[in-house]
């Protein structure tokens, strides 16, 4: 296996794992097989690229009933018909780029916005006790579907102020996020085995309507701006303060 930054790299040795395989949603290479069986399987699929970051890139593809695809790419929605006519124009928008599909997790939301946690966890230099850092809720902007801050124009929470305000508020917040720093632990500590050098991972997470833990993915260059915009200075010390060492 390459261990390069590419997602399903890391997906499928994630995948290894029997603590992090149920919160891993099904993924695959994009062809035309895998796209038409994911669509018939889970009714809504994220086609993305296997590199990359940032949320560019990212095309959801939902049935919508009498053979009927929508396609919702940024903050645009095209509808058209049959599966392969959505392959088809799939596959114009992003030409020969390598990409994966992906089962699209129903994400809670926060005033009918989807949104995700972003969760920092790194160790000391000589350590192997991974300690999380850093963490903050990413609601996506008005008819988007990504979280990305800058490509959605969405916005930026503590975790439980977020989880607090979304649909999954009438449930215990500390074990959410309980849940959360445990399986994001599990994840740093298994990416480890991939990346021994590493010593930080930016863990992307989302909680579905019903409270489960869900690894969107794994960055290994976590970028920190987060923190910065809104105005977390504590938690970004205590962030550069590990990676110093």
């Amino acid at each position: 296996m390459t261990k390069g930054a590419n997602k399903l790299g890391k997906y499928r040795f994630m995948k290894g794992s029997p603590q992090l395989a149920p919160h891993l949603p099904a993924t695959r290479r994009l062809t035309k097989r895998n796209f038409n069986h994911f669509l018939a399987r889970f009714g809504s699929v994220i086609v993305k690229p296997n590199g990359g970051s940032g949320g560019a890139g990212i095309i959801r593809v939902t049935a919508a009933g009498k053979a009927r695809y929508v396609l919702h790419k940024e903050n645009k929605r095209t509808t058209v018909r049959g599966k392969h006519t959505a392959y088809a124009r799939v596959r114009k928008r992003i030409g020969l780029r390598r990409y994966i599909v992906q089962r699209r997790i129903q994400l809670a939301t926060i005033n009918k916005r989807p949104f995700d946690v972003r969760v920092i966890v790194q160790r000391r230099r000589n350590s192997h006790e991974w300690t999380v850092t850093g963490e903050l809720a990413k609601v996506a902007g008005k008819g988007y579907i990504v979280t990305n801050n800058t490509r959605s124009k969405g916005r930026l929470l503590p975790i439980r102020t977020g989880i607090e305000r979304s649909s999954l508020g009438n449930r215990s917040v500390e074990t959410m996020v309980s849940d959360l720093h445990r399986v994001a632990l599990a994840a740093a500590a298994r990416l480890n085995q991939y990346y021994p050098r590493k010593r930080i991972f930016g863990l992307d997470m989302g909680l579905d309507r019903n409270g489960h833990v869900w690894i969107i993915e794994a960055n290994k260059a976590p970028s920190m701006s987060h923190f910065i915009k809104m105005k977390n200075y504590e938690t970004y010390r205590r962030i550069m303060s590990y990676k110093r060492g």
